[in-house]
């Protein structure tokens, strides 16, 4: 189990294969984009299943960014609701009720005042 800043980075940046993550600012970015979603997810008490889904949501909102085109946060924004829903409304087989409302609340002012409010950069 990693415990340092240092070690969660060099984890992440080994997990998916960012070698370069010290030098590149590109890769330095997404492993602290990471690593940063991990934090809040453990500043907040997040369950291991809170976590990987909060991780996912993450992820691939920003797989998302990268491969559209530039300008895009209205879609961006709304492929986020749309997986934070799918894990804060219960409807089996295509949701689950993973995050109360409180949590939605915070997950949603994160995104916003974190990783979308650069999108204007």
């Amino acid at each position: 189990r990693s415990e340092t800043p240092e070690e969660v980075q060099c984890l992440l940046a080994d997990i998916f294969h960012l070698s370069d993550w010290k030098d590149d600012l590109r890769q330095g970015i997404l492993v602290d984009l990471y690593f940063y979603t991990l934090q809040f997810a453990k500043d907040n008490e997040f369950s291991t299943e809170q976590t990987s889904a909060w991780f996912s949501v993450i992820k691939s909102v920003h797989e998302m960014t990268v491969d559209t085109p530039y300008g895009n946060v209205d879609p961006v924004f709304k492929y986020f609701k749309e997986l934070l829903l799918c894990h804060s409304v219960k409807r089996p087989p295509y949701s689950v009720a993973l995050f109360s409302v409180d949590q939605v609340k915070k997950l949603t002012s994160y995104a916003v005042n974190t990783y979308l409010r650069h999108f204007k950069m």
